[in-house]
């Protein structure tokens, strides 16, 4: 087993790449908030690109930018299910995706 640290490269074999953004190997969670160790990454397939962000809070989401996000994202699955606790302006604005896609349940 290995932790992954920002920048990590995983190749698949197959044309497929995806990238650590988030979070540093030494990151530790906080007992009660761990939507804030939300692993981050891009994942490339030939010319597309998706951004998966896990439950990462829009006030992390600048640190993914720093971390080194390509701009031209094709896909984006919205954070935390598309809550407004994620998915903020600033991320939404620089990668301006072609796709985005909400995973969320019915609420009963």
């Amino acid at each position: 087993m290995r932790i992954a640290e920002i920048n990590d490269e995983i190749d698949f074999h197959d044309g497929v790449m995806a990238k650590i953004l988030y979070p540093s190997k030494n990151y530790v969670a906080k007992k009660n908030d761990t939507n804030n160790a939300s692993v981050s990454m891009e994942i490339k397939y030939g010319d597309e690109t998706f951004l998966l962000t896990g439950d990462l809070p829009s006030t992390e989401e600048g640190k993914l930018i720093t971390n080194g996000l390509d701009k031209n994202i094709t896909v984006y699955k919205a954070g935390h299910h598309g809550s407004k606790y994620s998915s903020g302006e600033v991320l939404l604005k620089y990668i301006t995706p072609e796709y985005a896609v909400i995973s969320a349940g019915e609420k009963k």
